[in-house]
This record gives structure tokens, C-alpha cells and sequence, in this order.
């Protein structure tokens, strides 16, 4: 898995090297004890919609 650094200027992030957009859905059913289908789910629908992190 790559590091996700600051850039120098710390006005952006960056994934090997290159500029790396954030984009996180805050997954508040995390605390509603889904079991491991349901998580595989969740994961794959949210990959496909462009999400590419998990705020909880």
C-alpha cells in the first residue's frame, strides 16, 4: 500500500508522487456491527462510485 504524504507547500496530498484527491465517505454504519458481506459490499459499491477512503 503507498504512504499518502503532504506536499512541501501543504496545500495538497500526494500518493507516489503524484497529486491525490481525498475523497472519503463518512461510514457511519461502522457502528452498527455489520458483518464481513456486508462490508465487502459496502467496500466494492463505494470503490465504484469514486470513493477512495473511509472517514470514521
Amino acid at each position: 500500500m503507498s504512504k499518502i504524504t503532504i506536499s512541501e507547500t501543504r496545500d495538497y496530498f500526494l500518493k507516489d508522487d503524484q497529486k491525490f484527491f481525498y475523497l472519503a465517505d463518512t461510514c457511519w454504519s461502522a457502528f452498527t456491527n455489520p458483518n464481513y458481506e456486508e462490508w465487502e459490499y459496502y467496500l466494492e459499491y463505494r470503490r465504484m462510485q469514486g470513493f477512495n477512503a473511509l472517514q470514521i
